[in-house]
This record gives C-alpha cells, sequence and structure tokens, in this order.
C-alpha cells in the first residue's frame, strides 16, 4: 500500500476523494479475469468504490471513473 500511495497519491482511483483510512487494492484486470497481483495491476480506492467497480473491465472501469468525476463537478 505505501508503494500505491507513493506513485498515485493519496486519492481514490474511482472518485478522486483523500482515502485516509479507508483504503483497499483495487486490481485493475481483475484476478478472476487473469489478472496478475501485480503493483502494476493495482491501484488504491475507498471499499465502497472498490466494491462499486467489482469485475468490471478496465476500460469499463475508467468510464465508469470518467462518470463519477464528471457528476462531482
Amino acid at each position: 500500500i505505501a508503494r500505491l500511495l507513493e506513485r498515485d497519491g493519496d486519492g481514490c482511483f474511482l472518485c478522486g476523494h483523500p482515502l485516509g483510512d479507508d483504503l483497499t487494492e483495487e486490481h485493475l484486470v481483475p484476478v478472476t479475469a487473469g489478472g496478475p497481483n501485480h503493483i502494476a495491476n493495482k491501484a488504491l480506492a475507498h471499499k465502497g468504490c472498490n466494491l462499486r467497480m467489482g469485475h468490471l473491465s478496465v476500460m469499463e472501469k475508467i468510464v465508469l471513473r470518467e462518470q463519477t468525476r464528471a457528476r462531482q463537478q
């Protein structure tokens, strides 16, 4: 987690809000879809945001992220 915080900062992958103590590791390509358990395939997200992304594909997660952030503006 420390390496992900150093690489990506303290913002949730999905909503962009500060993570604080509510953080989980999100696999960009789900492990169930063959995604590796490697830092290159991980991002940090709030627990609720992580659950919201579920087992979506990388592209679906990016679209959801863009929609979520656009609604916040």
